[in-house]
């Protein structure tokens, strides 16, 4: 079967604990995949857990080379590589396939190497409705919206912005009702922003749409909790966040 190949990551917490997911959303529009009934786990020990227990940069680089001999052997066996978690002190690698293959993803001699004497455990248990992945890896709502923002400030950033600069950003809302849009602009006033633009020929089921503006910075931390307040009020009138964008704001060149 061909899958689209649409990794992401995101941050979030996991049972409490802060995490780092990295998955490929390809196989949300075809999982559960015939065939592929049982979940796979290559849970790996981080040695140097860091402060927040995802593992430090350079357990990463060095678990990276081990992750790619897993995935291609497990791959080259026709098992499907949904995504790793990091979390708590491991480093899990999460395939789906038919079942039997446990020992087969085991680490081999050359893997064992590169471990450096990290424990390895692999986990295997029926999983036909692919559970784990759609509970545990697919990002909720407001992971998505950490995504979009950061794909934001990415493309923001390789073009040069220096991103703690504040500068007018636009924001745009969508509600069912001019009601509702009226006494969420109310509260959003509140909060420091301008009202742009109303739209009221939107299509699908919020028609009713409004651009906002407020001067803020756009690096990732401080637009995320930004957009994650409009988010939170919009959801308070039934209606829904619809992204934002910003002027690119360069440093200036002292030299010429």
């Amino acid at each position: 079967m061909e899958i689209a190949d649409a990794w992401e990551f995101y941050i979030c917490r996991v049972e409490d604990a802060p995490a780092s997911i990295f998955l490929n959303l390809g196989f949300e529009a075809v999982a559960p995949v015939a065939g592929a009934d049982t979940l796979y786990v290559v849970h790996i020990e981080l040695l140097d857990r860091d402060e927040h227990g995802m593992g430090s940069s350079a357990e990463a680089d060095l678990l990276r080379s081990v992750e790619d001999r897993i995935t291609e052997g497990a791959q080259a066996m026709g098992l499907y590589y949904v995504g790793r978690m990091r979390s708590r002190g491991a480093w899990q690698l999460v395939f789906y396939g038919p079942a039997g293959w446990l020992d087969a993803l085991k680490p081999t001699h050359t893997t064992t190497e590169l471990l450096a004497g990290r424990k390895v455990d692999v986990r295997t248990m029926p999983d036909p409705d692919w559970g784990f992945y759609r509970e545990y890896l697919l990002p909720d709502a407001d992971s998505r919206q950490w995504i979009a923002n950061r794909k934001v400030v990415e493309a923001l950033q390789d073009q040069g912005d220096t991103l703690t600069v504040p500068r007018p950003v636009a924001h745009w809302v969508l509600f069912a009702t001019a009601a509702e849009r009226a006494a969420f602009l109310s509260d959003a006033e509140h909060q420091g922003f301008a009202i742009v633009n109303l739209v009221d020929d939107a299509e699908g089921a919020r028609p009713f749409g409004a651009q906002l503006q407020r001067v803020d910075a756009v690096d990732l931390d401080h637009i995320h909790d930004v957009a994650m307040s409009l988010v939170e009020l919009a959801r308070r009138y039934a209606g829904s966040y619809d992204g934002w964008e910003a002027p690119i704001e360069r440093p200036t060149d002292e030299a010429s």
